[in-house]
C-alpha cells in the first residue's frame, strides 16, 4: 500500500473517535471503544481502496449488515477482533472489532437522532457566542 497511490486520492480529514461501551460491557468495566473516522473527499477512490482490502484478505474477509450498514471484517479472530470497515455517509469508519464497530454504530445513530431533538436545538440556540471556542460540549 503506498500513500500517493492508495490513500492520498481519497482520504479527507482523519478523526480519532471514542464510542461507548453498551451496557452489558461497561457493567464488566469495559473501557471505550476507540475507531477512526476518515473523511472521503473521493468517494469511487474510497471503495476501490476498501475492495483492494478485502481482495488481500481474499477468505478471512467477512461481509455483514448492521442496521442497513455494510460492514466488511478483515482477519477476525474467534473472539471478532480484527479491522472492521463500514461506511458511514461521507466517512470511511475503521474500527477494531465487530462490536466495536456497532458500538460506534449505535453511537452515531443515537448522536444523529438527538441532534434532531428541538430541546438540544434550542439549547444550542442559547448558548453564548463566541467567535472562535476552544471547546464546545452538548
Amino acid at each position: 500500500m503506498e500513500w500517493e497511490r492508495d490513500l492520498k486520492p481519497w482520504v479527507g480529514s482523519i478523526t480519532l473517535g471514542l464510542a461507548t461501551p453498551t451496557a452489558q460491557e461497561a457493567a464488566s468495566g469495559s473501557d471505550l471503544h476507540a475507531y477512526f473516522a476518515i473523511a472521503i473527499r473521493d468517494k469511487l477512490q474510497a471503495i476501490k481502496f476498501a475492495s483492494s482490502l478485502k481482495a488481500e484478505a481474499g477468505e478471512t474477509a467477512i461481509e455483514s449488515d448492521y442496521k442497513g450498514i455494510k460492514l466488511i471484517q478483515i482477519g477476525p479472530d474467534e473472539a471478532g477482533r480484527g479491522t472492521t470497515i463500514a461506511t458511514m455517509g461521507n466517512h470511511l469508519i475503521l474500527a477494531g472489532s465487530l462490536g466495536n464497530m456497532q458500538n460506534v454504530i449505535d453511537d452515531i445513530q443515537a448522536k444523529t437522532a438527538a441532534n434532531r431533538s428541538e430541546k438540544l436545538q434550542q439549547a444550542i440556540g442559547q448558548s453564548p457566542k463566541v467567535d472562535r471556542p476552544l471547546l464546545q460540549v452538548y
